[in-house]
């Protein structure tokens, strides 16, 4: 390699320049840049959650022996304790129920405001709207 030529692996003529980088810094073939690779995506708590609740474990029902997933169970509990009475189990699994059938829109549109509802709530937000642009 001269001190004010080219090295010697590049030609006389080659010009250095944009998008023309010297030939011994260009990446070699059959060498990664980014040997590694890409990094996985960091987890979220959905994809452990779901994991977790894919997960299979054993139970007795009676005298019979279940695999079941752990989400399974837990619907299995959260049902068993409702039929027995408990309030907040009934909550927890009508709030189920109306979410894995979808129905939970159609609950929330068959509550509309009274008229009269309707007309203080307007009342209210046209008075606070005066506020803001005075």
């Amino acid at each position: 390699m001269s001190a004010d030529g080219p090295p010697d692996d590049e030609p006389a003529d080659y010009k250095v320049g944009y998008k023309r980088p010297p030939l011994h810094s260009r990446f070699k073939p059959g060498v990664s840049a980014n040997p590694r690779g890409r990094p996985k995506g960091r987890r979220n708590l959905k994809h452990d959650l779901e994991e977790e609740l894919s997960e299979r474990l054993t139970l007795r029902d009676g005298d019979r022996q279940l695999r079941l997933t752990k989400q399974r169970a837990l619907v299995k509990a959260t049902i068993a304790r409702a039929i027995k009475g408990d309030a907040r189990a009934q909550a927890q699994a009508y709030t189920l129920l109306l979410r894995a059938f979808g129905m939970d829109d159609e609950v929330r549109d068959k509550t509309d405001l009274a008229s009269a509802d309707a007309d203080i709530l307007a009342n209210y937000l046209s008075r606070i709207n005066k506020g803001r642009s005075s």
